[in-house]
């Protein structure tokens, strides 16, 4: 509001005060992103599965990885899931891989979530030595 009016004086001056307060803090560090979970819900016959991966983005020689999955399936009639135990990467169904990937920021390809895939590859473009 503009101050320069017939009734400028009854503004409250805090607000003016307050936002010179607001400059001489520090700015927030930045978030890091350590791990993400990521589960997709696969319908089949007779049962539907679900899928939870493990998406760590921490220290790696390229990042990230997917650490292990979690397999369950729909308890019949029921909206409940039955645990069926881990999985690796690479025993999991290659559409479900596909879209893990799709929601992983800065991965393009199913491997690139491996973690067998390491040797030999580096996400900054080496050669992995």
């Amino acid at each position: 509001m503009s101050r320069d009016t017939k009734y400028g004086h009854l503004i409250d001056n805090s607000d003016d005060q307050n936002d010179a307060d607001d400059v001489d803090e520090e700015p927030e560090p930045p978030a890091q992103l350590q791990y993400q979970t990521v589960k997709v819900l696969w319908r089949t016959e007779p049962r539907d599965l679900e899928f939870r991966a493990l998406i760590s983005h921490g220290d790696h020689s390229w990042e990230p990885i997917c650490t292990h999955v979690d397999r369950a399936h729909r308890i019949e009639g029921s909206n409940q899931f039955d645990p069926m135990g881990s999985r690796s990467w690479t025993e999991i169904p290659r559409r479900v891989q596909e879209r893990i990937v799709d929601v992983v920021a800065g991965v393009d390809a199913v491997e690139e979530l491996d973690p067998e895939h390491e040797i030999g590859f580096s996400r900054d473009g080496g050669d992995g030595a």
